[in-house]
């Protein structure tokens, strides 16, 4: 089981995150989507909100070749991956693999679980719908648990009924 959390906060959010979707499932076999998630943007002013999803899957690649593949996708949708501060540049699409399996990866440019996951309420909203009992690997508790005791209290709320918008 493959777990990403999507995010876009320039354009057309709703399409960007339809259009990852489009292109993930050429290498993913997409089993779940969460519903769409407004959050406001955290540690920068004058930003647009953000619009999350998380989606739930199976692939044949290996953590590596699919992080390659979302790097791949996101410069495709326009975002620069080379900018100096890309952690808070506003970006039509980020994607992040929040779990491979319930592997334990550190290499260079990729940790799994993503390291911060459990400290940003706008992953573990999207996450708690689809997957509230899944058990973090390292931290060995479930994702339900980890959105309870999460320190951040930024905004994050549904956006519409629609879970492919």
């Amino acid at each position: 089981m493959i777990i990403l959390s999507l995010g876009s906060n320039l354009q057309n959010t709703e399409e960007n995150l339809a259009q990852a979707r489009k292109l993930l499932a050429k290498y993913l076999s997409i089993e779940e989507i969460s519903q769409l998630y407004e959050s406001e943007p955290i540690g920068v002013e004058n930003h647009p909100w953000y619009l999350n999803q998380v989606v739930l899957g199976n692939t044949n690649l290996t953590a590596q070749q699919l992080l390659k593949v979302a790097k791949e996708i996101e410069q495709k949708m326009g975002r620069d991956i080379h900018a100096p501060d890309s952690s808070t540049q506003m970006r039509p699409l980020d994607i992040d693999i929040l779990f491979y399996n319930d592997e334990c990866i550190e290499v260079t440019g990729l940790m799994v679980p993503h390291p911060r996951l459990h400290l940003r309420r706008f992953v573990l909203e999207p996450l708690a719908e689809i997957a509230p009992n899944f058990v973090h690997p390292k931290l060995q508790k479930t994702v339900r648990e980890l959105l309870k005791d999460c320190p951040d209290r930024s905004i994050v709320r549904l956006h519409g009924n629609s879970r492919t918008a």
